[in-house]
C-alpha cells in the first residue's frame, strides 16, 4: 500500500510509475555519460554520442582496465527494445578495426529512473549479457551485427558496460562505432529511430567547436616555449606562461592605473584541462596564494572568431583601430577568463601558422 503525505503531483507520478511509464519504440536522446572514456577532456574524439551519429568512422572508445568502463544514454522517454545492432570496433577502416580492441562481451542494462523531490529513484533495472563478434567488412563498408537480447528491456537509461574484448594489434582501447536498439522480426533487425537527431548533431557540433579552442590552447603552449605571452585588459597586461608539463605561471600584472586596484599578483602552479566544449577550454589552476592557502581556480580559454560575442566586444573596444591592429586571416584572437569574476584578458599576436 502506498502512503503519501505530500503534493498530489507526487501521487500522480507514483501512480504512473506503479502502472509503468509509457514507453516508445524509439530513442529520444537527452544526454550521455561515460566511464573510462579515452581522452574525456577531448570529447570530439570518442564520446558516446558518436555511436548514434550513423557513421562507422567515429565511435566510443574506453580503457578496459577501468572498472565499469562503458557509457550510459539518458533518454527523455523510456524505450522498450528486445535487440541491438552494433558496428563493433573503430570501423573507420579494416586496418583501424584490427589495430584497436573490440567489444567481445557487453552487459546491456535498462533502468526506469525518476527524480522525485530532486532525489534519484530507480523503479526498475534489467540487464542482459551478450557476446559480439569482431567487425567484418564488405569491401570498405563495415558490417553491423544484430543481437537478440532474449527479452524485452525498457528504460529511460540505457547502459552499455564493456566486460571483455577482442585484442587489438596495436592499441588496447576498446571501441564501438555504432549502436542501435530495436527488435528482430523474421530474423531481420528493425531499428528504432532517434526522434531528435538534430539534438545529437548539435551536441557533436559543440564537441567539435571545443576542438578548435583546444588546439588553439595547444598553439599557446607552443608559443610559450619561447617565453611568456602577454594578455591584455585595456591598458593592463597579464604575462601568461603555460608549459606542456602542465605547469603554469602568471607574472605580476602591470600597466594601467595602480590606484584603480584589481591587479593580479604573480602565481605559479599546475593546471589541468577539465573539459573542452563550445564555450572554450575549462582550465583548473592549482596553486598556493600569497597567504599560503591552496587554490583551485577555474579559467576559461577560448578562441574567438567572427560573430562570436567576445570577438564583437573586442571589435567594439578597438573601434576604428580594429582593422589596423588585428588581422583575423593571420592571427588568433584568444581570450582568458577568470570564471568566478568573469574578468577577461585577450591576445591577438599569435600567428595562425
Amino acid at each position: 500500500m502506498f502512503k503519501f503525505q505530500k503534493s498530489p503531483v507526487i501521487l500522480i507520478l507514483a501512480l504512473l510509475f506503479a502502472c509503468g511509464p509509457k514507453s516508445e519504440k524509439a530513442l529520444t536522446y537527452q544526454s550521455s555519460a561515460s566511464v573510462g572514456q579515452v581522452n574525456p577532456e577531448q570529447p570530439w574524439r570518442y564520446s558516446p554520442e558518436y555511436v548514434l551519429d550513423g557513421k562507422a568512422n567515429t565511435g566510443f572508445c574506453a580503457d578496459p582496465k577501468l572498472p565499469d568502463s562503458g557509457f550510459t544514454l539518458f533518454l527523455e522517454n523510456p524505450s522498450e527494445f528486445s535487440a541491438i545492432q552494433v558496428v563493433n570496433g573503430f570501423a573507420k577502416s579494416a586496418n583501424d578495426a584490427i589495430q584497436n580492441a573490440q567489444a567481445k562481451k557487453i552487459k546491456v542494462s535498462s533502468l526506469i529512473v525518476s527524480f522525485p523531490e530532486g532525489k534519484t529513484k530507480i523503479h526498475s533495472q534489467e540487464s542482459v549479457t551478450v557476446e559480439l563478434k569482431p567487425v567484418s567488412f564488405s569491401g570498405t563498408t563495415a558490417n553491423a551485427e544484430a543481437v537478440d537480447l532474449g527479452q524485452k528491456l525498457k528504460g529511460n537509461w540505457i547502459r552499455i558496460e564493456l566486460l571483455d574484448f577482442h585484442k587489438g594489434s596495436k592499441y588496447k582501447d576498446v571501441c564501438i562505432s555504432e549502436l542501435k536498439v530495436g527488435e528482430l522480426k523474421d530474423s531481420k533487425f528493425n531499428s528504432f529511430p532517434i526522434t531528435n537527431e538534430e539534438k545529437v548533431k548539435a551536441v557533436i557540433n559543440g564537441y567539435e567547436e571545443g576542438s578548435k579552442h583546444f588546439w588553439a590552447f595547444r598553439k599557446l603552449i607552443t608559443a610559450n616555449e619561447a617565453g611568456s605571452i602577454n594578455f591584455y585588459d585595456q591598458e593592463l597586461v597579464l604575462p601568461v606562461y603555460f608549459k606542456s608539463d602542465n605547469t603554469f605561471s602568471f607574472s605580476e600584472m602591470f600597466g594601467g592605473d595602480p590606484s584603480a586596484g584589481g591587479f593580479q599578483p604573480a602565481i605559479q602552479g599546475r593546471y589541468s584541462v577539465f573539459s573542452a566544449g563550445g564555450e572554450g577550454v575549462e582550465l583548473t589552476l592549482n596553486y598556493f596564494d600569497a597567504s599560503g592557502v591552496e587554490r583551485n581556480d577555474t579559467w576559461i580559454f577560448k578562441r574567438a572568431v567572427a560573430d562570436d560575442e567576445d570577438f564583437e566586444t573586442f571589435k567594439t573596444k578597438l573601434g576604428t583601430k580594429f582593422s589596423e591592429v588585428f588581422d583575423s586571416k593571420s592571427f588568433y584572437l584568444l581570450f582568458l577568463k577568470e570564471k568566478e569574476s568573469n574578468r577577461s584578458f585577450y591576445n591577438y599576436e599569435i600567428p595562425l601558422k
